[in-house]
């Protein structure tokens, strides 16, 4: 796996088990949820009655179609500066061996 530091400007590569390991220690476990005390039939029918089906009433979005062509342009400008920021670091380590992805 390819993990890549932000606030370093670094780029490590890692065993897909490392990588994992070392994502989910930075992150803090979910605590456990408890068990609720009512049926499924109840939380059905409470999720119902929050839904104001009787005034629920259906709304169109109008799409800016420019901004999400701006949208798109915009991501694809960063996935490019990424990517020529990944070819640098790359070119800074020609004597690190590199391994196809059909080894991994």
């Amino acid at each position: 796996m390819l993990i890549i530091d932000r606030e370093e400007h670094k780029v490590y590569v890692a065993p897909r088990n490392v990588a994992g390991a070392f994502l989910d220690a930075q992150w803090t476990p979910l605590p456990q949820m408890e068990t609720l005390p009512m049926s499924a039939d109840e939380v059905a029918s409470q999720f119902l009655a929050a839904l104001h089906l009787d005034t629920w009433t259906e709304e169109r979005i109008v799409v800016d179609e420019d901004e999400i062509t701006r949208r798109m342009e915009a991501r694809e400008q960063r996935v490019a500066e990424m990517i020529a920021w990944l070819d640098e670091r790359l070119g800074q380590n020609k004597d690190v061996p590199r391994k196809s992805s059909a080894e991994s």
